[in-house]
């Protein structure tokens, strides 16, 4: 009787646990029903350094592009403090506005940029001259590869009063926009440019050629408006522009100026004879603006009550096909009530591209048309992005959050984070369309040090195994070379930087803790295809080169079975199997971390992987695989490597109910 009392408590205290994970489901659907879900996309945040926008004795600054639940798809790491925000282009290359020098101080100082592979690899690093002109802030990556630079350049004293001015004591500094072509590894053509200074109008002298009534020209800028950026002996930051976005559907420009407490859009497709004129380009206006929003004050058609815009930040156009695609987002820094705001404008546009402009009164709207405004201030940067499902990023740098809001001001998702970020980016899963020459990656022999039963790590090699540290990412695709193979089980074994195998030799290794798997290891890739291991550079034995094997299970059980052979190696010319192994070789870059480098995997599978949350691997997720992800959190049954990785949903390590809330919200968004 008392054995069965036992039995009876221990069937009811499993059904217990039952009963709690169940409950604990029905909240968690109740409360996800209640506030909706995130957009599905990769958040670039680029980091301003461990004193937020100072960065000053910084020794490494850090790009990452991290998927909603945190996991770090990829990171680019640099030496120089970031002038603003990178940008990501759909063939993955990081563009990278940059301080000159790292201990430059606070503030968005430019003058260096950089373009950075997938794999980390400088493959451009150009310096502009200060004759030319000072970079500042933002830029803007055109789709031809070309990128818009905001810079400053500098009118002495005579000049800035032989242009009407009414009131200074020294040089004056205003902005340009310069477009340039990247060049080889460190140069640029100039290809492009337009100044302020070419579309000024002042009512003060009239016998410049520049004179006119300020508001018939709201097409140019008064040069006497506010000097709110005066320095000790002039005007040392006049427009103080500080993001520039480029819409090409329409080959135009818009530019925001914190000093000045607008925006303007600018014709693209003059010359640069044109833009520095009054007409031409496709607009018939040369250079001059288009459109301005703000505060008409400025052109003197109004006054304080009709602006709205005050110490304004990161301007950019809405994408066509988005909700609200064609309309401005801009984060408004002195909004109202002592904080900031984030605002979206509908422009007055024609389908022509042209706006209407009226005769006597302030460029439309005279209002907002959305606003989302809460707990936050920032005087810094900062600014804000609409995504594809209709929800906005939205970055308050002086905060140090980044958030995404629906349409209704709901938050969806948080930045939790370390990085500290002047404005964050989000792309579609499907923004980016490398093309690479689609060779499949060859195989080679499987060798005698195979074992299975390797532990799952990305850390290879132990800390303390001699030998220069290696780090190696890259992922696994298609035989079309472009979609991606995720939960592949990749197997990695290698010798030691003496050239011996452990398990099978007697190694004199760096392995204290006694790691029989010492310099073996398996992992996944990732949801996306890639993945990344930490190793160290193989020695040589006999006359092989060095290499590094690996054996690639696809989901569908198809198997790759190779050889990693790196560059510039004087045993491959004689070693047969390297010979043969031009897709297979890696081309390392050295850092103060070590080597690194990056290869993908082409298998000849059309397998797209496993589906995080897919347990049964039926192509659906529904409940039945969270009676098995239960099932597997109560010890009922033994999963199956790919198991392991489908129920690690949210890619924290371990299989629990954190997987289950996870699940959960996935069927809840479909």
């Amino acid at each position: 009787m008392l054995l069965g009392i036992i039995i009876n408590r221990e069937d009811m205290y499993k059904y217990y646990i039952h009963y709690l994970l169940m409950m604990k489901i029905l909240n968690l659907m109740f409360l996800s029903v209640l506030y909706g879900v995130p957009y599905d996309g990769l958040t670039l945040i680029t980091d301003m350094g461990q004193a937020g926008q100072d960065g000053v004795g910084v020794e490494q600054y850090e790009t990452q592009l991290i998927d909603n639940q945190m996991n770090i798809i990829n990171s680019w790491l640099y030496d120089t403090g970031p002038a603003s925000i990178a940008y990501l282009t759909p063939d993955s290359i990081l563009f990278l506005p940059c301080k000159v020098n790292q201990n430059e101080g606070a503030g968005p100082n430019g003058g260096r940029f950089k373009k950075i592979d997938w794999y980390g690899n400088v493959i451009w690093d150009y310096e502009m001259p200060e004759e030319i002109c000072k970079p500042h802030h933002d830029i803007a990556v055109l789709p031809n590869g070309n990128i818009l630079v905001i810079c400053s350049e500098e009118k002495t004293q005579q000049e800035a009063l032989n242009a009407g001015i009414d009131n200074i004591n020294g040089p004056m500094r205003l902005d340009m926009i310069l477009e340039i072509e990247p060049i080889g590894f460190n140069d640029i053509n100039i290809i492009w440019k337009w100044h302020f200074w070419d579309h000024l109008v002042q009512d003060i002298n009239m016998s410049l050629d520049n004179y006119g009534q300020i508001s018939e020209h709201p097409e140019l800028l008064d040069i006497n408006v506010s000097q709110s950026g005066n320095g000790g002996n002039g005007i040392a930051d006049w427009n103080h522009c500080n993001a520039i976005s480029y819409n090409p559907t329409l080959d135009q420009i818009v530019l925001s100026s914190r000093h000045m407490d607008e925006f303007y859009v600018i014709d693209h497709s003059t010359t640069i004879e044109e833009a520095s004129n009054h007409s031409g380009g496709d607009y018939g206006k040369g250079g001059d603006f288009l459109y301005r929003w703000g505060n008409p004050q400025n052109y003197h058609r109004g006054n304080v009550s009709n602006q709205i815009l005050k110490s304004p930040h990161g301007i950019n156009w809405i994408p066509s096909g988005y909700p609200g695609g064609g309309n401005f987002i801009i984060f408004n820094n002195e909004h109202s009530n002592n904080s900031s705001a984030v605002l979206e404008i509908i422009s007055p546009i024609n389908s022509d591209g042209t706006y209407e402009i009226d005769t006597i009164n302030p460029f439309g709207p005279n209002s907002y048309h959305w606003i989302h405004q809460s707990n936050f201030y920032s005087d810094k940067q900062s600014g804000a992005f609409r995504l594809q499902n209709g929800n906005t990023i939205i970055t308050s740098t002086m905060d140090d959050f980044i958030v995404e809001v629906n349409e209704v001001n709901n938050i969806e998702w948080t930045y939790t984070g370390e990085l500290r970020s002047a404005r964050a980016i989000k792309y579609s899963q499907n923004y980016f369309n490398n093309e690479y020459d689609c060779n499949l990656t060859t195989d080679d022999i499987l060798g005698p040090y195979y074992f299975e039963d390797a532990p799952f790590r990305n850390v290879i090699a132990h800390k303390d195994e001699p030998g220069q540290r290696l780090f190696i990412t890259g992922a696994v695709k298609q035989n079309d070379c472009e979609q991606s193979i995720s939960g592949a089980l990749i197997e990695i074994w290698q010798a030691n930087d003496e050239g011996c195998y452990g398990i099978i030799e007697d190694c004199d290794t760096g392995n204290p803790e006694n790691d029989y798997f010492n310099l073996r290891g398996k992992l996944f890739s990732d949801e996306n295809g890639n993945y990344n291991f930490e190793s160290i550079l193989p020695g040589y034995y006999g006359s092989r080169p060095r290499h590094i094997h690996i054996k690639i299970t696809t989901p569908n059980e198809e198997i790759l079975v190779s050889q990693l052979y790196f560059g510039n190696d004087p045993y491959c010319e004689n070693d047969e199997w390297c010979q043969d192994a031009e897709d297979r070789i890696i081309l390392l870059e050295e850092n103060e971390l070590g080597l690194y480098g990056g290869i993908d995997l082409i298998m000849n599978s059309s397998d797209n992987g496993i589906i995080l949350g897919d347990i049964n691997f039926d192509n659906l997720i529904n409940v039945q695989d969270i009676v098995l992800l239960v099932g597997i959190i109560l010890n009922d049954f033994n999963p199956i490597d790919f198991q392991i990785y489908s129920g690690n949903v949210n890619n924290d390590g371990a299989i629990d109910v954190l997987d289950i809330i996870q699940i959960i919200n996935i069927i809840l968004s479909d």
